[in-house]
């Protein structure tokens, strides 16, 4: 007989049942931690490798621009060397210039000392003024001596 009033659990499986949906809860709620940890790590390893790509793409900007550099340097030096070349040339053709002026007043000045003294004088002045203007102190210097000799060695008597 039973008594009225009290609570006796006539289902012995019930228990047994409650145990089993309380595993399957936590089954499933570690399952969603898991998940949840593996789209996080998968969201981190993404980032990593968008900054790992970020970093190679500004190491080769940067080398790009340090190879833009270099071929810009190396245009330079060209041109250097293109302009150093020039600058002989032209220091090569006034140094022929030079020495062929040098060798037309030398003729000057030849043909002067076979001349009368007075004519003599106004070549070496002459030949004085072309060396001044020409730039070539060290003619110059010898027409000066020149007609300082010739100044001495003429007679009084010549104008």
């Amino acid at each position: 007989m039973q008594k009225i009033g009290s609570t006796q659990n006539t289902n012995p499986t019930l228990p047994l049942q409650t145990t089993s949906i309380h595993k399957q809860q936590q089954q499933q709620q570690q399952q969603q931690q898991l998940q949840q940890q593996q789209q996080q790590q998968q969201q981190q390893l993404q980032q990593q490798q968008l900054q790992h790509e970020t970093l190679q793409r500004q190491h080769l900007h940067v080398q790009l621009q340090q190879l833009q550099q270099l071929q810009q340097l190396q245009q330079l030096q060209q041109q250097t060397l293109q302009q150093q070349t020039l600058l002989q040339q032209l220091q090569q053709m006034l140094q022929q210039a030079l020495q062929k002026q040098q060798q037309v007043l030398q003729q000057v000045l030849q043909q002067m000392l076979q001349r009368k003294p007075q004519q003599q004088t106004q070549l070496l002045l002459l030949q004085l003024l072309l060396g001044v203007a020409a730039g070539s102190i060290k003619f110059a210097a010898a027409a000066a001596a020149l007609l300082a000799a010739a100044a001495a060695a003429a007679p009084a008597s010549c104008p």
